[in-house]
């Protein structure tokens, strides 16, 4: 806490923080390109400051879709992480294809990683649900479906964490 008369405190989402970033990275290399360069280090000292509240998980997808994933986050009861495989390597074509995009589902909504993943044992899902879940209101269900599988078996629900 410090008594200067011109440190303001600002409260956001959580998942706002990567398009922030993104801001102040745009605003660093206009100042680097207009010689401000005292005003490019209070802008790096910025992004570091709020780089903590950032996940791992979030960099998988891109920062705006991120964003809006948490705006839907807020209003949800039920959010399914699932495996998808790109459009183009669907119905049996490319079946070498061992890569696979993360999927998020929120109601008719849906976010796709820009980042590809192996076949491991839903790991990176499982990652990505328990951040989910931690950001999810406390009344939302997060739902991992297993790699290769549909069903309604396939479905673990994570519950939240005490």
């Amino acid at each position: 806490m410090s008594n200067n008369r011109n440190i303001r405190t600002m409260e956001f989402e959580v998942t706002d923080v990567p398009m922030i970033i993104g801001a102040l990275r745009i605003a660093a290399n206009t100042a680097l390109m207009c010689g401000k360069h005292d005003a490019q280090e209070r802008l790096r000292q910025l992004r570091k400051a709020i780089e903590q509240y950032v996940p791992t998980e979030a960099g998988w997808f891109d920062e705006e879709d991120w964003c809006e994933l948490g705006m839907a986050l807020t209003g949800a009861e039920t959010v399914h992480v699932s495996y998808d495989v790109p459009g183009w390597a669907k119905g049996g074509v490319n079946t070498w294809m061992r890569e696979k995009h993360l999927r998020v589902q929120i109601g008719k909504l849906d976010w796709v990683s820009k980042d590809r993943f192996g076949n491991e044992p839903n790991g990176p899902a499982e990652a990505l649900a328990a951040v989910l879940q931690e950001i999810a209101p406390i009344e939302c269900a997060v739902l991992v479906v297993k790699a290769g599988e549909q069903s309604p078996s396939s479905v673990d629900t994570l519950a939240p964490s005490d």
